[in-house]
């Protein structure tokens, strides 16, 4: 087909007078191509951008300042790029913000940023921002809102016939639910995830699944089940071989079996330890441990060293955890005098340092501690205390969700009055670019079918000269049989002599003898009983005769020296070298090698 095509441009280059033809179909191509949109479907993804995503992507959760940097740079920078392209930019964009806790900017990113993946098509940005709003409200504690939006991404996900992306989605869901104490629910969209995932054979995102499985058991106070998941957790973390993973499944243990078995707990945890000594919340496991056994004295000694090396490093949150700790095995001690200080101090450092959890927890021991002494006015003075900035973190902490509910309505109500705007501005193009369309395809298939018409032509044409030529040779040959001629008053005899030195069809190797009795237009039995007469002993050994002088004339001829006798032999009409060889010892008596032998001994002897 294409070299059809290229023929028949060829033509139309060539013939000036069908040139409108290249114009039309300039025309239409160039119609068609206006009506589509610019930016759509693109497949160019400038390389220097391209490095500037995967570096913000990198950064996103370790870095989301300098992801923010990155995507903000990106946004100015970047030109005439695809759609989903420029929709991964803006998502990372938002994930940065969530991940650094300006969860107002994220939720006013993503309204926008799914209106655009809808009006693209771009169903893996979407899914993705989907999840990322789930996270959002979850954050804010908008849980079922959090959910309806998981749901709406693992839909996404069945659609786009993702397993890791529908993965992501059911265990967002499962969290989701497992926030509103859920856990059956919780269970099944687990182990949903864990069936996609056995089939897709991934043992890290197995071995997570199997750890929030045993975790729900544990919530529920089922702990045998737990248990069993634990140990499936461990064997995951075994056959994948990561020390991260497998200390989180070992640590993971270890608190399963506290409850149970002290000696077994013990023993996972300092087989956590010993994947990483360094690891935090194994070392408080297993001082609380310590502490529940009433082993003071280890506990003690574990916890020092621990606060000797937080000191050292700086760690603010770690101190603070290892004075709450401390205090705590001093008032397990009998020790509530001592303990009292180093709350105070545990207190006034996570205030300092803003780590609001552990200050809670600090206050509430000490109210605790403080009504164990006797104390029972300060403590309850610390309780109240406790339960009004409780509830003003509650209060300030609604009325911030609300807010950051309301911006992201608004901006999802915004986006849509945009959308139906612009809907509403492209249906009033619509028609004129179909109309161009419709146009645009009609001088395209015109022009199309002329040129398969032409094609058509050209084709019957040649063919209805090949058989008008063919019919004219067949015409001639009948004239030449029916006009009489001066070669058919000699005879049959004198004819092929005339034909073999004229024609010399004995040099094709394929002749038939058939077609050399044809070409005489006479009958077989009289050319053959002429061939008796004149003591010929057939028509075989006539050629035979020929091309046995040929070969012998090449041989005498210079330059042929050096050329093999076999191809000689071909040279001369023969179709193979034994019926050469076999042919000129018949008529000469003497073999090819031995006639040329002959010849190079007499071209010696005259030199």
């Amino acid at each position: 087909m294409a070299r059809i095509f290229s023929t028949q441009w060829g033509c139309a280059f060539a013939r000036g007078w069908n040139s409108w033809l290249l114009i039309l179909l300039g025309m239409g191509i160039a119609g068609i191509s206006g009506c589509l949109k610019a930016d759509r479907n693109k497949a160019r993804f400038p390389d220097q951008e391209a490095r500037l995503l995967q570096k913000a992507e990198a950064y996103v959760n370790s870095r989301p300042d300098s992801s923010l940097l990155l995507t903000d740079s990106l946004i100015r920078s970047i030109g005439d790029v695809s759609d989903s392209f420029r929709n991964s930019i803006y998502f990372l964009r938002a994930k940065a913000f969530f991940a650094n806790g300006q969860r107002d900017s994220c939720l006013r990113i993503l309204p926008v940023l799914k209106a655009e993946c809808k009006a693209d098509r771009d169903t893996l940005n979407w899914l993705r921002a989907e999840n990322l709003t789930g996270l959002a409200f979850m954050e804010i504690g908008h849980t079922t809102r959090a959910i309806d939006h998981a749901l709406i991404a693992n839909d996404l996900a069945v659609r786009l016939k993702t397993p890791t992306h529908q993965v992501k989605a059911l265990i967002n869901l499962a969290d989701f639910h497992r926030g509103k104490n859920e856990y059956i629910k919780s269970q099944s969209f687990l182990q949903k995830a864990l069936r996609i995932v056995r089939e897709r054979d991934s043992l890290s995102l197995m071995c997570d699944i199997t750890a929030s499985i045993s975790y729900n058991f544990k919530q529920q106070g089922m702990m045998d089940s737990a248990m069993t998941y634990g140990r499936k957790a461990i064997l995951i973390a075994e056959q994948l071989g990561q020390p991260l993973y497998r200390m989180n499944a070992y640590n993971n243990m270890g608190m399963l079996c506290k409850k149970r078995n002290w000696d077994s707990a013990v023993s996972w945890l300092k087989m956590a330890l010993e994947i990483d000594p360094k690891k935090m919340q194994p070392r408080f496991n297993l001082i609380d441990v310590y502490a529940d056994l009433a082993n003071w004295s280890l506990a003690s000694a574990l916890l020092d060293t621990l606060l000797e090396e937080c000191r050292a490093s700086g760690s603010g949150q770690g101190i603070t955890r290892c004075l709450v700790q401390k205090a705590a095995i001093k008032h397990g001690q009998g020790r509530t005098k001592q303990a009292i200080p180093l709350l105070n101090e545990a207190i006034q450092m996570s205030d300092s340092l803003g780590i609001d959890y552990i200050s809670r927890i600090g206050r509430a021991s000490l109210a605790e501690m403080l009504k164990n002494s006797g104390r029972t006015q300060e403590a309850l003075e610390i309780t109240e205390a406790i339960k009004r900035d409780d509830d003003s973190v509650y209060q300030r902490e609604q009325l911030q969700a609300m807010k950051l509910l309301q911006d992201y309505q608004a901006a999802e109500s915004e986006q849509i009055k945009l959308m139906d705007e612009q809907t509403e501005s492209k249906g009033k193009l619509s028609q004129n670019q179909k109309l161009i369309g419709l146009l645009a395809g009609l001088l395209v298939v015109s022009g199309l079918l002329f040129l398969f018409y032409r094609f058509y032509a050209t084709r019957r044409k040649a063919t209805l000269l090949q058989q008008l030529e063919k019919y004219r040779q067949e015409v001639e040959r009948w004239e030449r049989q029916a006009k009489p001629d001066k070669e058919e008053d000699r005879s049959l005899l004198e004819r092929l002599i005339s034909r073999m030195e004229q024609e010399k069809p004995w040099l094709n190797p394929n002749l038939k003898m058939e077609e050399l009795i044809y070409s005489l237009n006479c009958n077989r039995k009289a050319l053959f009983a002429e061939l008796k007469t004149a003591h010929i002993p057939g028509l075989t050994q006539l050629v035979n005769q020929y091309r046995v002088e040929e070969a012998m004339r090449l041989m005498e001829a210079p330059g042929y020296e050096l050329i093999k006798t076999e191809a000689i032999g071909m040279e001369s009409g023969f179709g193979s070298y034994s019926s050469f060889h076999r042919a000129f010892e018949q008529i000469n008596g003497i073999t090819p090698n031995s006639y040329r032998r002959q010849l190079t001994q007499k071209s010696d002897a005259t030199h």
